[in-house]
């Protein structure tokens, strides 16, 4: 074990005390060794590089690429052990692939290598993706970088890079040539579903593009936002360093200023990460292209949330560098290689430092608070991003509410990155009026907390859910709403419904993630019917084929108006269902083509009196005031009710008194359906009488279903005013 500088600084002892006094030199020594005796030289690397990039993964440090003896790319990658202290050999890039200036992003145990300076350091910007899996030591290619508005390719190097969730993040850098600092595009993929579906997911350019665009940034994820700081304006013509920094928050899809770095920074993205809540950013190329051997520290959440920036003497480097790696890996701070002093000086000697951790684990939530309007009885899933400022952390999410369940991610392990937890919110038996509920995670190691509330306004609506446990395996929302002309229909898009068809008009349906529209699932969407029902799927009229689940149901005539740009219509597909679960595949299930907006699903009761066997049915509308029913008109007619219309009361009566009732329901418009008390029926040697009072109904035709003892069912209808 080597301490930095010491040997070098006895081997001129002498000359040193013929020049100083013995106190003077103690000082010196003091000094010296203050700042920097604590780095403790390990293994070298076992080649030489700049410009790399690098991971830590279950405490080992991987090291890609960079350029060996520019402008070379080294080719061969390496992992540190830092409990033997000893470097392996990786797999090197597939013949081809040579990369530097590319992002790195570490997802579960694969490292994404994204974009990057092909052929050379000096080489075109490229878009490849291509991924190492450490389980494996193997390489395999990865979506190619497009801009999705051509479909085209789309070269980016020395970027902003990031994993929020499961979503990668692209932003910033240089593209598609060296001198353009590109803005146009913040590109986002969803890792589940290109695991899923690699051949039909790609690249998606719907998130805001950094402000004051920049290259050779340093990027950090930290309490479920993205952080880019410093780097340089015009890569390879007259470029120029700078202080700005910026952050994004996915929640609002909006960047921040933030307090600059004190100088100028670039070429530290290797060298930059969070750590307990904080950010290091370390070396890097400052003024005139200037190799720096400083460490700043970054706390986001002093100076009301601008941040701010500390140098910390304490660590300062054995040297001056540019693109360096550094990372801290439990205690150990470690850097290795770079470029010292000079681009033609790369190195491969590796130092640490011990730095004292924080034992807390601070969990948060993206969003801290959200209110929610639903109608009674319906059924919608809320994402919530749970993350950990310091290192990764088992925990538990819990709810203290019955009418929120955790369907997704209740637990296991958060890291920086964060965890999606899915929330099912049902209002099924809840009244109108206003509901408050919290979900509490929790760390297992700690017993620390984070907590987010629920504010939920129900409405009125139907007081018995016709659609139940609405469940997907994609990451978008899919949502319970009522269909109305002026209503949203998608959860991720402003489109409204132009017009509808009037028996649609007023249905519960599903709002879906118009971002699923490529997904090519088989099972993409399940959901509970409470009764039998018609469902409907509202599809994109351009399909030149339908999916293979849509294959069977019957084409409708009509169709639902929208305003969504390219189309002005979708067209109805409708198959009926029994009460039970429904399984809906992905808008492009093979065979599926030509679609290029996601489908809406609508569900409808089915027809009460073509549906259920209507035995005898009759009903009396007597004179308006009347609630008496003449002997006259008494004879053959059962079951009689009155009034009709209606206002708040209604009395049914059968006159045949073999007609017993077993059960009794109301059966709203909109299909849903709620069960009376038997304690409402009188039997007698005449037959059976019903008695409703005290009744809150919408105007409109309800209907009355009574279930007899003999398996008839009698519907009468009535019509509320």
């Amino acid at each position: 074990m080597e301490h930095l500088y010491l040997s070098r600084f006895f081997s001129h002892s002498t000359s040193c005390f013929q020049k100083l006094s013995c106190k003077a030199f103690l000082l010196l020594f003091f000094i010296i060794t203050t700042v920097h005796a604590q780095w403790i030289r390990k293994a070298d690397e076992l080649n030489k590089r700049a410009e790399g990039n690098n991971v830590i993964y279950l405490n080992k440090f991987y090291v890609f690429g960079g350029f060996s003896d520019n402008p070379v790319i080294e080719n061969k990658n390496e992992v540190y052990d830092l409990a033997t202290n000893k470097w392996k050999a990786l797999a090197p890039f597939p013949a081809g692939k040579e990369i530097t200036h590319q992002g790195v992003v570490l997802v579960d145990d694969n490292v994404w290598h994204i974009g990057g300076r092909s052929v050379d350091a000096h080489g075109p910007v490229s878009s490849q993706v291509v991924i190492y899996n450490i389980t494996t030591d193997t390489w395999s290619n990865g979506p190619e970088l497009i801009d999705p508005a051509t479909g085209e390719k789309f070269p980016i190097g020395g970027g902003g890079y990031g994993l929020i969730g499961r979503t990668i993040h692209v932003f910033g850098g240089f593209g598609p040539t060296i001198c353009e600092d590109q803005s146009r595009l913040h590109l986002t993929l969803d890792v589940d579903k290109y695991l899923a579906d690699p051949v039909n997911t790609t690249w998606e350019n719907k998130s805001a593009p950094m402000p004051i665009p920049r290259n050779h940034l340093s990027y950090v994820v930290l309490g479920g936002k993205i952080y880019a700081l410093g780097g340089q304006f015009k890569h390879d013509c007259l470029a120029v360093d700078q202080k700005y920094c910026h952050v994004y928050d996915p929640v609002t899809n909006t960047w921040k200023r933030l307090s600059d770095i004190p100088v100028q920074r670039s070429h530290a993205e290797a060298s930059t990460f969070a750590i307990d809540g904080k950010i290091f950013l370390v070396a890097g190329q400052g003024a005139s292209n200037h190799t720096q051997n400083t460490t700043y520290q970054f706390s986001p959440q002093s100076n009301n949330g601008a941040g701010s920036w500390t140098s910390l003497s304490a660590y300062q480097l054995p040297g001056s560098f540019l693109g360096l790696s550094s990372k801290v890996a439990g205690s150990s701070f470690i850097i290795t290689n770079g470029a010292r002093d000079n681009y033609a000086n790369e190195r491969k000697e590796t130092y640490s430092i011990q730095v004292k951790r924080s034992d807390a684990r601070t969990l948060g939530f993206s969003v801290p608070c959200t209110s929610l309007t639903r109608a009674s009885g319906t059924s919608s899933v809320f994402r919530n991003l749970l993350y950990c400022l310091e290192d990764t952390s088992p925990y538990l999410v819990t709810s203290n509410v019955g009418w929120l369940k955790i369907t997704k991610n209740a637990s296991g392990n958060v890291n920086l990155n964060g965890t999606n937890v899915e929330v099912s919110i049902s209002t099924l038996g809840l009244a109108a009026g206003n509901y408050t509920g919290t979900i509490k995670a929790t760390v297992l190691s700690t017993g620390s907390t984070a907590t987010f509330c629920v504010n939920l306004q129900v409405t009125s609506g139907s007081s018995g859910s016709l659609i139940t446990d609405i469940h997907t395996s994609s990451s978008g929302n899919y949502e319970q709403s009522i269909l109305k002309v002026n209503g949203l229909y998608y959860s991720d898009r402003t489109y409204v419904i132009t017009s509808a068809p009037e028996f649609l008009l007023n249905a519960p349906f599903i709002k879906t993630p118009n971002n699923d529209k490529k997904n090519t699932g088989s099972t993409v969407l399940t959901f509970s019917l409470t009764q039998s029902a018609t469902v409907y799927a509202a599809y994109d009229p351009r399909a030149t084929s339908l999916p293979e689940w849509l294959q069977d149901w019957k084409p409708e005539t009509q169709k639902l108006g929208t305003n969504e740009p390219g189309i002005s219509t979708l067209s109805l597909y409708s198959k009926d269902y029994p009460a039970g679960s429904v399984t809906i595949g992905g808008n492009l299930q093979s065979p599926a083509t030509g679609s290029a907006s996601n489908y809406i699903i609508i569900v409808k009761p089915k027809d009460a009196a073509s549906s259920l066997r209507t035995t005898g049915l009759h009903s009396f509308w007597p004179e308006s005031g009347s609630e008496k029913i003449p002997a006259e008109k008494q004879a053959g007619m059962k079951p009689l009710l009155f009034p009709n219309p209606a206002t708040d009361h209604i009395r049914i009566e059968f006159t045949d008194k073999r007609k017993q009732i077993s059960e009794i329901q109301l059966m709203e418009p909109n299909g849903s359906i709620q069960s009376i008390s038997k304690s409402n029926i009188r039997f007698s040697e005449q037959g059976c009488k019903i008695q409703l009072s005290g009744l809150d109904l919408s105007p409109g035709i309800h209907f009355i279903v009574m279930h007899l003892t003999n398996g008839e069912t009698e519907i009468a209808r009535i019509l509320m005013r």
